[in-house]
């Protein structure tokens, strides 16, 4: 068993250089060239510089930008909302995907206010995904782990890793 990165992304906003991470010196690349065009990516918004609380997980577990940022997708309830990030994996292996959360509206306090649901593969992974439930507060990052296995294709090598929020 190994361990390679294959992709670490900052959802909403910009990349992050080695240089501007915790001290582990990872690059994070901006989501944009990750995101299915064909579905309603949302609007970036302004980065939230509100401290962080870290009770829950290490501060060097992610930079603060990465806890920073986000896409909106408005609060319409008549309207479905989706965003899809597309990667290209080897099939034969399994992934373990860690997506990184805090909620940094000031606006959303309680639980049940943002609820949304996570696919990994196509396969529902949470439902519902409710960050302020998941931390008792906003401001709080936190993080998620699934383990994605991908069968060998007889036709194709590369799967598609699709992870989409609705």
């Amino acid at each position: 068993m190994a361990l390679e990165t294959v992709y670490r992304i900052n959802v909403g906003r910009f990349s992050i250089p080695q240089n501007n991470d915790t001290g582990m010196y990872r690059y994070w690349d901006d989501d944009t060239t990750y995101v299915e065009k064909s579905y309603e990516a949302g609007r970036q918004l302004p980065v939230n510089t509100s401290p962080k609380n870290y009770t829950l997980i290490r501060s060097y577990t992610a930079p603060d930008n990465v806890y920073s940022t986000a896409r909106s997708y408005g609060r319409n309830v008549s309207i479905t909302y989706n965003v899809t990030w597309n990667f290209k994996v080897d099939s034969q292996f399994t992934y373990m995907v860690r997506l990184h959360f805090c909620e940094i509206e000031p606006n959303v306090t309680e639980a049940a206010q943002r609820v949304f649901l996570i696919f990994i593969a196509d396969m529902l992974v949470e439902d519902p995904a409710d960050v302020v439930l998941w931390t008792n507060h906003n401001l709080v990052p936190t993080y998620k782990d699934y383990a994605v296995t991908f069968k060998k294709d007889l036709l194709e090598g590369l799967a598609n890793l699709k992870a989409h929020i609705d």
